[in-house]
């Protein structure tokens, strides 16, 4: 059985380990070391609400989501790095801020199907709970770079490129578009996430403002994941990994 619960600093290996698998190979800085993320769990859950959310079973932890309490605006969120403060939150987090930023999602690769699913649904759970008014992010683009070296295409045409399904051709815009019911990019940033070669340094910022919907949406994937919810936190059914 896989729990969703807040983060503790006895998380921190497991943590770590997930960290360094998903973002370690995109580039040096891309992840977060052992001291920043120890410093995200005090910051972020020292208090009710939570902000930090991490999946675990028998023990491991297999993913986590890393959200923060913020007054960013749209406008000021330019890049990863400065709605972060370069991922250590210091200048940008704001328990009584009236937007939510998503920081940081991430699954092992042997997480259970349904993994990411769950956590977006805990964070959501909590943007609404708390009546922020938005939930702002910046997502990678991780097929444009390939893209740019097969034919030449901008960053503006890549992230216009549709399926026949109308969702976006990158790999991690579509699941975005699928998970959020059909948000789009609200601005193309140039530097936005420039660790990030696959991405070419670009990054794509989205504003969502409805958090039912946001439930709603992401709610039409978690029965195939086995989800559950009860009183006090979700669990997924499932192939323990």
């Amino acid at each position: 059985m896989l729990e969703i619960r807040p983060a503790l600093l006895d998380d921190l290996d497991g943590i770590m380990a997930v960290e360094t698998e998903t973002f370690g190979p995109l580039g040096e800085g891309a992840a977060a070391s052992r001291q920043t993320m120890a410093h995200r769990i005090r910051l972020l859950n020292g208090e009710a609400p939570e902000w930090f959310f991490v999946a675990c079973c028998n023990g491991r932890i297999l993913g986590d989501i890393v959200l923060q309490p913020t007054n960013l605006s749209i406008e000021s969120c330019t890049s990863w790095g400065a709605a972060t403060s370069d991922g250590s939150l210091d200048s940008t987090f704001s328990r009584e801020g009236k937007n939510v930023y998503g920081v940081s999602l991430a699954a092992a690769c042997d997480a259970p199907r349904g993994t990411p699913e769950l956590l977006l649904n805990r964070g959501f759970l909590t943007w609404r709970s708390t009546g922020k008014d938005l939930w702002l992010f910046c997502s990678r683009i991780p097929g444009f770079a390939a893209a740019r070296r097969r034919t030449g295409i901008s960053a503006e045409d890549y992230i216009a490129k549709r399926r026949r399904n109308g969702g976006p051709r990158d790999p991690l815009l579509y699941l975005y578009w699928k998970w959020t019911g059909g948000a789009e990019p609200i601005r193309l940033l140039r530097d936005g996430y420039a660790v990030d070669s696959d991405s070419g340094g670009y990054g794509a910022l989205y504003a969502l403002d409805d958090p039912v919907a946001a439930l709603r949406a992401i709610a039409v994937h978690l029965p195939s994941a086995g989800a559950t919810l009860d009183r006090t936190h979700l669990t997924m059914k499932g192939p323990r990994p």
